[in-house]
């Protein structure tokens, strides 16, 4: 709430260092995410848009802190994405998207959950901070995985079948 910081126009996957750049984001929402609270908004059908080098933006207060080239974005065109707390949006990485700031007194959160197959290199040297393998086998020599987090009684939050995380 009140936070006052857009997330100005972008393509997620030219963050990501994916190779190819095969991946879906899931965005659940925690809170209901409307114009009031700067919802996510979206350009339909720049998922066709190649991926574009980000452009530094620093003299308007920013989440990212950069912006895709403006002359790509017609806003016009835009169309926010409304959800209430369980709802969720699913995107590629080429969709141009952004949010306004979030001036009202409404909390807006969300958690997102990108998944990528196996086949696709995490491209960094290291670990990345948060790859997991979920299901299927691992590409040999593709990526290095996390082991699945563990349930602790009496400190994780219980869930359905929780007993077998242990």
């Amino acid at each position: 709430p009140f936070d006052g910081q857009p997330v100005l126009w972008h393509q997620d996957g030219s963050y990501w260092p994916l190779d190819p750049m095969e991946v879906v984001t899931l965005w659940l929402a925690v809170d209901a995410s409307t114009p009031q609270n700067g919802c996510m908004r979206v350009i339909p059908g720049t998922q066709a848009v190649e991926l574009q080098e980000m452009r530094a933006r620093t003299d308007v207060t920013n989440v990212l802190n950069s912006e895709i080239d403006p002359a790509l974005v017609d806003e016009t065109r835009a169309v926010d994405l409304i959800l209430q707390p369980g709802d969720v949006s699913v995107h590629q990485p080429n969709i141009i998207h952004g949010s306004n700031a979030n001036t009202s007194p409404l909390r807006r959160a969300g958690l997102t959950i990108r998944y990528i197959p196996t086949s696709t290199r995490i491209d960094v040297v290291g670990q990345w901070p948060c790859a997991f393998l979920l299901r299927g086998a691992a590409v040999p020599g593709t990526n290095t995985y996390l082991p699945r987090p563990k349930y602790v009684p009496g400190v994780s939050m219980p869930f359905r079948g929780c007993e077998a995380w242990q």
